[in-house]
């Protein structure tokens, strides 16, 4: 029997599906896994500490979980002390691992070399960090040390005077004119956040972001692919994966069998499924393999043994089960398994992707050991000219009042805006906008003048002068009669 405590259904759910399979996967096995689950909120420690003596006393051979950082020490100070083996798949910071953890997610030191050496690749001068909280900073401190190397690192953090309006401090580092940004949230504001830059203006064309939450591909990033915007990323689980597409069918099929009530639809898409969930399947099949290795051809025999919280019993078996799992190496949903001789897990392949026009596409791969990054983004299908750069922007229209080419609108009531005229090339750039995606605001040219070169000078004057150096609210356009 192993017990699982988990913050979240589905993670509650890949706990029992993977050990189901495990036990199909070899059905000559004496071992054969027994999961009991427990869904606690994510901050009750106490609970999770309760019902972790409440599993000892029934017997277990590995806890698995908390999906909680809060509850995970007080789980690991009772692992220890029973000797029982302690799997995680949460991001631990800890720098040192405990006797009896096993910790399945990629190193956040490693990993955070990911996001460095992306920076460098990309041969930023200057780069601006933006971040929600704690862990999110930590996730890239190795990028702090660009400091050192007479690059510019900023740190901007996400503030918000009402909840969940991040507007004004994303407004506030428009101002500053930076357009390279490492963007490093939590998947509970990443959504609101990437909207919110869209609704700032910080989503066009000369903006660049690498993202740093590996989960960012579950979320539906279609209203950005066709602004132009350079959107980086990496994925440690391939939704086209045959076994990830498995597991994601068999808990729609679980979630169906008990009616679990999830904020999801029904279905449950293999590109919806976040990475920890995967984590959590490749946990038991560690478990597994490293049970069946130990008593294959009867070299062993294990056996749980009840334990209490409140004597000083320990289970003499279970430092050799962790001690086995921290030398094992398996295949899994989220690459090659193994760890370090300090068990960490430090060795594991990241897909590097690219918002494109068509969505998400893999440009390179990266490898945490070398520290290699190999970049072989495919060449981009070639668009109307301007079609993709101008999409979602706003751009500036100047005009000119003449008919019957752009008129003041006659009409008693006070208009505002773009209503306040009307007129042939009015109306051609409103259709321009609707079949080209850009939004659009009119500005009057007072002088009335289209634009004339002189020859002594070599400049234009006029409209044409006004679009040629965007002297005037970056003008894009202008309208004139001929």
């Amino acid at each position: 029997m192993q017990g699982g405590i988990f913050s979240n259904v589905d993670h509650g759910i890949a706990f029992e599906i993977a050990a189901f399979s495990a036990n199909n996967k070899y059905p000559w096995s004496e071992i054969e896994l027994v999961p009991f689950t427990h869904i606690i909120a994510y901050q009750h420690a106490l609970k999770a500490y309760s019902t972790t003596c409440n599993l000892l006393r029934d017997g277990v051979a590995g806890l698995f979980g908390p999906s909680s950082e809060f509850s995970s020490a007080y789980v690991q100070s009772i692992c220890d002390a029973k000797e029982i083996p302690h799997v995680e798949t949460h991001c631990n910071f800890n720098i040192r691992r405990n006797d009896s953890l096993v910790n399945l997610h990629p190193h956040p030191r490693s990993l955070s070399n990911l996001f460095l050496d992306l920076v460098e690749a990309y041969r930023w001068q200057k780069v601006v960090i933006i971040y929600d909280n704690d862990e999110s900073l930590l996730g890239v401190s190795t990028i702090l040390g660009l400091n050192k190397k007479e690059k510019v690192v900023v740190i901007k953090q996400l503030e918000t005077q009402d909840s969940g309006n991040f507007r004004p401090a994303l407004t506030t580092i428009k101002a500053t004119g930076n357009t390279e940004f490492v963007l490093a949230c939590s998947m509970d504001v990443m959504e609101e956040v990437l909207k919110q830059l869209q609704q700032v203006g910080m989503m066009t064309d000369i903006y660049s972001y690498i993202i740093t939450n590996l989960d960012v591909q579950t979320l539906d990033l279609s209203p950005y692919q066709y602004a132009g915007t350079n959107i980086t990323l990496g994925r440690i689980i391939d939704p086209e994966d045959t076994e990830v597409m498995q597991l994601a069918e068999s808990i729609y099929k679980f979630r169906k069998s008990r009616e679990v009530n999830t904020e999801d639809e029904v279905l449950f898409p293999s590109w919806k499924m976040r990475y920890e969930t995967a984590l959590i399947a490749d946990a038991v099949q560690l478990f597994y393999e490293t049970l069946y290795d130990l008593t294959i051809d009867k070299k062993k025999s294990i056996t749980a043994t009840p334990l209490s919280c409140h004597e000083d019993s320990s289970w003499n078996e279970g430092y050799t089960i962790t001690n086995s799992m921290k030398t094992k190496s398996v295949k899994g949903l989220t690459g090659l398994i193994r760890f370090d001789t300090e068990g960490f897990r430090s060795d594991f392949n990241i897909d590097i992707m690219e918002l494109s026009l068509g969505g998400l596409i893999t440009v390179g791969q990266w490898n945490s050991l070398r520290r290699s990054l190999n970049i072989y983004r495919p060449e981009k299908t070639s668009t109307r000219s301007g079609v993709e750069n101008i999409f979602n922007r706003t751009l500036t229209v100047i005009i000119t009042i003449s008919q019957p080419y752009g008129m003041l609108t006659e009409t008693t009531t006070q208009l505002v805006g773009n209503d306040r005229f009307e007129g042939f090339c009015i109306d051609v750039i409103r259709e321009l906008s609707h079949i080209l995606g850009f939004n659009y605001t009119f500005v009057i040219q007072e002088d009335g003048v289209n634009g004339v070169f002189n020859l002594t000078t070599g400049l234009w004057n006029g409209m044409i002068r006004e679009v040629m150096e965007g002297v005037r609210l970056s003008a894009s356009l202008a309208k004139g009669s001929v």
